[in-house]
């Protein structure tokens, strides 16, 4: 079953999986020229090949024509015994900051020109309002999208900033100038507080998980009701929780992040506060 290829003999499994494989490591999207020419493979073929991919939803293509993991294939890869993932390591942190946010949190990764929800988790006595694992969610309007954006790829950054910015509440930012201040402080501060921007009736708060060379890998977040609430012990938690899951993941040794021992162990939560809090960004 091969087809035309610059490598004889090569089927379009074959093919398909080459194209896959460019998505690994550290690369999360890619163009059509790129992949035709990490793969060594004719343009033509891999034009129609990524078209088949996206039809198929192993991959999706961006608003700027780039493609990235699709939805389908990442359902698939969660469910092997033996692979790891970001969600596995960042359960016991996310069950820590829930005993303190008591409503919900959430691990989101950057997926294209959205935020992917790989891991959700919500208090036992609360209506479970929030989005499920797979959703994607606007990097603009919401807390865990907007470290996403301060914190990743400049490319990633003018890109949103580039585009229509959906307004889903009154409060939503849909100006590039907005948007580019609120992100301004998130740097600065390291993290990021959403009142109503995304959902009218909930506060959301966000910090950064870096991997092992310093690459931003996701964020942790939680999203709690606009009433009164202690917000700075809330968000003391997300900051912690996100710095412990970022030690967790920079303390594997290489020759175990990608076998089946690469697995959090749950520990008692560092008693020492982060030295500063993040001040409200409305």
């Amino acid at each position: 079953m091969a087809g035309n290829s610059s490598k004889a003999g090569r089927s379009v499994v074959s093919k398909a999986i080459a194209i896959l494989a460019v998505f690994s490591g550290h690369r999360v999207e890619a163009g059509l020229s790129e992949i035709a020419r990490l793969t060594q493979l004719p343009t033509s073929t891999t034009h129609r090949l990524l078209a088949d991919l996206v039809d198929s939803g192993a991959l999706d293509r961006t608003p700027s024509g780039r493609y990235v993991i699709g939805l389908n294939l990442w359902g698939i890869a969660s469910r092997a015994p033996q692979s790891y993932t970001l969600s596995q390591a960042a359960v016991p942190y996310l069950q820590r900051l829930l005993e303190v946010s008591k409503e919900h949190v959430h691990l989101v990764t950057l997926h294209g020109s959205y935020g992917l929800v790989l891991e959700k988790l919500s208090w036992h006595s609360v209506p479970d309002r929030i989005s499920p694992e797979g959703t994607k969610l606007p990097l603009h309007a919401s807390a865990t999208g907007q470290v996403l954006l301060a914190f990743g790829s400049a490319s990633t950054r003018d890109m949103v900033l580039s585009g229509p910015l959906t307004a889903y509440t009154p409060r939503t930012l849909v100006t590039a100038d907005d948007l580019r201040r609120r992100l301004q402080i998130v740097r600065r501060q390291g993290c990021s507080r959403s009142y109503g921007e995304l959902v009218s009736a909930q506060t959301a708060l966000a910090a950064p998980v870096f991997g092992v060379d310093g690459t931003l890998v996701g964020s942790i977040g939680t999203i709690v009701g606009n009433d009164e609430r202690d917000l700075e012990t809330i968000e003391r938690a997300v900051r912690q929780e996100a710095s412990n899951l970022t030690q967790y993941l920079q303390s594997v040794p290489p020759d175990h992040r990608d076998t089946p021992n690469f697995r959090p162990m749950p520990h008692t939560l560092t008693a020492t506060p982060p030295s500063s809090e993040c001040p409200a960004t409305d």
